[in-house]
């Protein structure tokens, strides 16, 4: 079993990095290089309190989209939204 790379990821990494500003590292983009303050806290709270495995001050770009969504008053079904983000990803090897 492994992870395959999701289509359209590269996309929303340029779109989030025009729109919040991100400054990328070795592991992820630093979360306190987020221009929208209510993203910044979103994100911050996501790594910190519900993504244990997340690095401190870096995270991936799904995981800042997520925030910006939520801070928009996006809702989710985070059971249809974790499966729509693993399984499309997941590839028998």
């Amino acid at each position: 079993m492994m992870f395959c790379e999701k289509a359209g990821e590269l996309v929303l990494t340029e779109a989030m990095k025009k729109k919040f500003i991100l400054v990328k590292k070795l592991r992820g983009h630093v979360i306190t290089s987020i221009s929208n303050s209510a993203v910044k806290l979103a994100t911050q709270i996501f790594t910190g309190k519900v993504m244990w495995k997340c690095c401190f001050d870096e995270v991936l770009v799904p995981v800042v989209a997520l925030a910006a969504q939520c801070t928009e008053g996006v809702q989710f079904n985070w059971a249809h939204y974790l499966c729509g983000e693993f399984l499309p990803n997941f590839c028998k090897a």
